[in-house]
């Protein structure tokens, strides 16, 4: 297939944004003019979460302007390496903590969790329930195809691919498929998706939380998608609206 569609432009200061939102809902506290001097900063004295995360994103956008069509385990393959980019740097720093482990980078979680992340969701369906996810990906991507056109992407189909795009870190988020560092791994994973369908990056700002109380609303949103992966499955076909 010719891929004919449109990547968005997105300015730096989204970046800035997203990093500072997406670190803070992972209980990182950083802000927008923290980041902002990060990036001035030579790459080898940079903060290790701030600098995993541009060069996670480099990584999502060199995904992206390939220009192809999603392949299940091309971009199984790509996930993996997202995640080993995100959390090398805090492995390589923190050696003899149990939370963060080089030797379960590359691959998908065998037991349990570190990284501060839980899941009920056993290792042994990890594999399985993640190549599912992906392989609809896929299937969604074909089928929208034609609706994705080069100066704009049918309204339906729009409102469909965000919905997918919105989901999916919950779901990866259900299952924790890695030992640390999922959820900075599926909103990364959510922008990535949307970007390639022609939609905006997302920076998941709160403007109306508290400091103290920042990721409260992000939470009770998981919350939501937790009861329904508990009652119909984390497959299940149904949404949530948001």
């Amino acid at each position: 297939m010719i891929y004919k569609r449109n990547i968005p432009e997105t300015p730096t200061t989204t970046f800035v944004a997203f990093i500072a939102n997406s670190l803070s809902l992972s209980k990182i506290f950083v802000n927008h003019v923290q980041v902002k001097q990060e990036l001035s900063r030579p790459v080898a004295d940079r903060h290790p979460w701030i600098q995993s995360h541009i060069e996670s994103i480099d990584i999502s956008w060199r995904w992206i302007i390939k220009r192809e069509l999603i392949q299940c385990p091309n971009f199984l393959k790509w996930f993996v390496n997202l995640n080993y980019t995100l959390m090398n740097l805090q492995c390589s720093k923190y050696k003899s903590s149990d939370q963060f482990k080089a030797s379960e980078l590359n691959k998908f979680r065998s037991s349990s969790t570190g990284g501060d992340e839980s899941t009920e969701f056993i290792s042994d369906d990890v594999v399985k329930s993640i190549e599912s996810i992906f392989s609809m990906l896929e299937k969604c991507d074909c089928e929208n195809d034609k609706y994705i056109m080069p100066n704009r992407l049918r309204f339906d189909s729009a409102v469909e691919l965000a919905k997918i795009a919105w989901k999916v870190q919950f779901q990866i988020g259900y299952i924790c498929p890695f030992f640390q560092g999922n959820w900075i791994s599926a909103r990364l994973l959510t922008n990535t998706l949307r970007v390639h369908w022609s939609l905006p990056w997302l920076i998941f700002d709160y403007p109306d939380e508290e400091n103290e109380d920042v990721g409260k609303v992000y939470q009770a949103e998981a919350a939501r998608w937790f009861d329904l992966f508990d009652n119909d499955g984390v497959l299940t076909d149904k949404f949530l609206s948001y």
